[in-house]
C-alpha cells in the first residue's frame, strides 16, 4: 500500500519552505533579476565610461590600468592591479566616498563629541609622522633673530578654554575645534639641530656677498588650539629659538613667529587646510622687510581678489560635516606692475621653460583653490617684474611658500621659485649663473623636522639630473642567443688584445 505524506503543522514561528511555482516565487525571481541586471549595468558602465586620472577629494592619482602580459597574468600581478584599478576608478567613487564619510560620521554616540582617526593630516609630514616626547628648552629670541616692533608683541588675552562638546573630532596628527582643524605638531631638538646645520653649511657654497635668510613659519596649532588642549601638540616657538640659536654666522633669520602671534586672532590660517592664509604671509613678508632692511608695501596699494568655498586637506582627511559647513576662501594680493611667469616642469630641467602669464593661477578649482599661488607647485619658476632694479632673488620653499613668494616681486628684478621637493638640478649653479643677491629658505615648522626634507635641502646643492633609464622589453629567445654569441666574441677580442699588450 502506497504511503501517503503526512502534513505535520509547522512550529510557531518558522518559514514555510521556499516552493518552485506560485505569485511569490514569481516576485523573487523578478527582484533577484533586477538585483543581477544593476550589478551587471553598473559594471559595464564602469569599464565604459571614462576614466578619473586623479581624485579632488583624497588629492592624489588613482591607479593606472595595467599592463596585460603573459608573466603579469600567472603570477597574479595583473589581476591584483586590475582590481586596484576597478576599484580606484569606479563611477562615482568620490561622491560614494563622501557618503561612506558621512555614514562613518553619523554611526554610534559621541559622549564627548569626540573621534579619533589612525592618520595625520599634515602635507609635509608625508615620509614619516612628527617625532614626540622630546624635551625642548623654553628659550626666548636667539641673536641674529630679527626683533620685532611694539605692533609685533604678543598682547595678554584670557586662556581659551574649550567647553565640553566643542572638541569634535580627534587624530593622532588632527584636531578639530570650532570648526576649526589643526595639524598637531612633534617635532625634535635633534631634526631642529640638523636643518640648522643644513642650512647653514650653504653659507661656504655661495658668494660672500650673497645674503641668505631663514624663515620657520608656525602653523595654526600654535595659536588655534584651546589651553585645556594645547599638550595634544608640542610647543613650536621653543623649536624655532632652537633652530635660530643654532644657526651659523652668515645667516640672517626672520622672526615670522611674532607677526603671526599679533595677528593671530585674524584670518591668517585656514580653517579646513593645512597652510596659512594670505594675509598670514603678508605678515611674514612684513617680518622679512625688517630684517631685509626693505620697505614692505603696504596692502592698500594691492588689489584683493578671492576664491570662495575652499575645502583644504584637513577637510579631505576627516570629511568632518562641521568643517564642510564653515568653507574657507582664498584671498590673494596682486601688486602694482607688470609680470611674466614660466615654469619648469618635472623631468625637463633643461627643457624651454613653459610661460604660464602672470603668477597667479586665477582658474583654480574650489578644492583646489591654494594653487592660485604661484599655479601650483613646480621644480622651478622664474618670475620677471617691470623693476629694474637689477636685484634677484631665489626662494627654496614647500607648499607654504607659495603665498609668501609673490609678496616679493615688488622689490626685485627678478625672482626664482625653487620646489625643494622636486627640483632637480644645482642650487649653487642657479645662485651663481644668475648672478643672485638674496637666497631665502622658508619653511613650515613640519617640513623644518622632517628628515626627507631636511635630506632634500641639503642635496639641493650640487645635483645632478639624469633621466629615468628606459625599462626594456624582454629579449626573445633567439636575440638572446645571438647576445651570447656577440658577448663570446667580444670576450675573444678582448683576450686577443690582452696577448698582444702582453707580447708587446
Amino acid at each position: 500500500m502506497e504511503r501517503q505524506p503526512q502534513n505535520h503543522p509547522l512550529p510557531e514561528g518558522a518559514r514555510p519552505p521556499f516552493v518552485l511555482g506560485g505569485r511569490e516565487c514569481l516576485w523573487q525571481i523578478i527582484g533577484i533579476a533586477i538585483l543581477a541586471g544593476v550589478v551587471v549595468g553598473i559594471g559595464v558602465l564602469s569599464l565604459l565610461m571614462p576614466k578619473p586620472e586623479t581624485s579632488l577629494i583624497e588629492r592624489r592619482e588613482l591607479a593606472k590600468r595595467p599592463d596585460f602580459t603573459l608573466e603579469n597574468y600567472f603570477s597574479g600581478q595583473w589581476a591584483e592591479e586590475m582590481d586596484l584599478y576597478y576599484a580606484d576608478t569606479f563611477p562615482l567613487r568620490d561622491t560614494l566616498v563622501g557618503w561612506g564619510s558621512d555614514l562613518q560620521e553619523a554611526y554610534g554616540l559621541r559622549l564627548d563629541e569626540l573621534r579619533i582617526y589612525q592618520n595625520g593630516g599634515q602635507e609635509e609630514t608625508d615620509t614619516a609622522p612628527p617625532i614626540t616626547g622630546s624635551s625642548q628648552p623654553d628659550s626666548s629670541s636667539q641673536e641674529g633673530s630679527a626683533s620685532s616692533d611694539a605692533s609685533s608683541q604678543p598682547v595678554e588675552r584670557e586662556p581659551d578654554i574649550a567647553a565640553p562638546g566643542e572638541v569634535t573630532q580627534m587624530s593622532n596628527g588632527t584636531v578639530i575645534y570650532k570648526n576649526r582643524a589643526f595639524s598637531l605638531f612633534g617635532g625634535s631638538e635633534a631634526m631642529a639641530t640638523e636643518y640648522a646645520r643644513v642650512i647653514s653649511s650653504y653659507r661656504q657654497d655661495f658668494p660672500e656677498d650673497v645674503r641668505i635668510f631663514d624663515i620657520v613659519v608656525p602653523t595654526a596649532a600654535e595659536f588655534g588650539l584651546p589651553d585645556n588642549y594645547k599638550d595634544l601638540s608640542n610647543p613650536q616657538k621653543p623649536n624655532i629659538d632652537l633652530i635660530y640659536s643654532q644657526m651659523g654666522e652668515g645667516i640672517l633669520t626672520v622672526d615670522a613667529y611674532s607677526q603671526l602671534e599679533a595677528h593671530q586672532d585674524e584670518y591668517v590660517y585656514f580653517r579646513t587646510d593645512h597652510h596659512w592664509t594670505g594675509l598670514g604671509a603678508y605678515y611674514a613678508y612684513q617680518a622679512f622687510c625688517q630684517t631685509a632692511g626693505l620697505e614692505p608695501v603696504p596692502l592698500e596699494e594691492m588689489s584683493a581678489y578671492r576664491l570662495e568655498n575652499f575645502l583644504g586637506t584637513l577637510y579631505s582627511l576627516t570629511r568632518d560635516s562641521r568643517l564642510a559647513e564653515t568653507p574657507d576662501y582664498v584671498e590673494y594680493y596682486i601688486m602694482p606692475g607688470t609680470f611674466d611667469a614660466y615654469v619648469t616642469q618635472r623631468d625637463q630641467p633643461y627643457g624651454e621653460p613653459l610661460y604660464v602669464g602672470d603668477p597667479w593661477g586665477e582658474y583654480a578649482l574650489p578644492v583646489n583653490s591654494y594653487s592660485v599661488f604661484l599655479h601650483g607647485d613646480y621644480p622651478l619658476e622664474r618670475i620677471d617684474t617691470s623693476n629694474r632694479n637689477g636685484r634677484r632673488a631665489v626662494v627654496i620653499k614647500e607648499s607654504f611658500g607659495n603665498a609668501f613668494a609673490p609678496f616679493l616681486l615688488s622689490h626685485y628684478e627678478q625672482v626664482f621659485v625653487v620646489d625643494l621637493r622636486y627640483f632637480q638640478t644645482s642650487l649653487v649653479d642657479l645662485v651663481v649663473e644668475n648672478d643672485i643677491d638674496d637666497v631665502i629658505f622658508i619653511n613650515n615648522i613640519f617640513a623644518a623636522n622632517t628628515g626627507s626634507h631636511i635630506r632634500s635641502i641639503d642635496n639641493l646643492r650640487y645635483q645632478v639630473w639624469a633621466p629615468a633609464p628606459v625599462q626594456q622589453e624582454p629579449a626573445e629567445e633567439e636575440p638572446q642567443e645571438e647576445s651570447r654569441e656577440e658577448a663570446g666574441e667580444a670576450e675573444d677580442r678582448q683576450e686577443n688584445r690582452a696577448q698582444e699588450e702582453e707580447d708587446s
